[in-house]
């Protein structure tokens, strides 16, 4: 199942609505219930529209999607594909300085992390992130979805 599955950038247009979870703007809940839905054999996509939010979830990825695979020996897998999305730099679609911050450095020691850029082949790294049995964070340029 997605989470938070808005039709951000048109790149989950075509998604069947079944597969779709809308949730409330409360990024460390929608957090933990991917988590929860991992547990329980899901794939769940969470996705940050600003990477700036992911602190408010910091707390549900690093101290516990990245520590319960650890804490259980492996056996509990998280398959859990984070999307963060860094704020445009270009002049004509400016977000702001609280909405351009890339934070990456901070998850990075945490979870298995790629940083998608416009020379990047983002479906590759989409599909490694779906066959993994980890959490992998995807950081992606507002500029990718012009």
């Amino acid at each position: 199942g997605l989470i938070n599955a808005v039709r951000i950038y048109s790149t989950l247009d075509g998604e069947p609505p079944a597969k779709c979870i809308e949730m409330p703007i409360a990024e460390n809940l929608i957090t933990g219930a991917a988590i929860g839905l991992a547990i329980e054999g899901y794939k769940p996509v969470v996705i940050f529209q600003r990477m700036d939010f992911m602190l408010i979830a910091s707390d549900a990825i690093i101290n516990h999607m990245a520590q319960i695979p650890v804490m259980s020996g492996k056996r509990v897998k998280l398959p859990i594909i984070l999307r963060a999305i860094i704020g445009s730099r270009r002049e004509c679609f400016d977000v702001g300085v609280q909405h351009n911050k890339d934070l990456t450095y901070i998850f990075k020691p945490f979870i298995h992390t790629f940083e998608l850029k416009k020379s990047t082949d983002i479906q590759r790294h989409y599909q490694i992130a779906y066959e993994a049995d980890f959490p992998t964070l995807l950081v992606e340029d507002r500029d990718l979805y012009e």
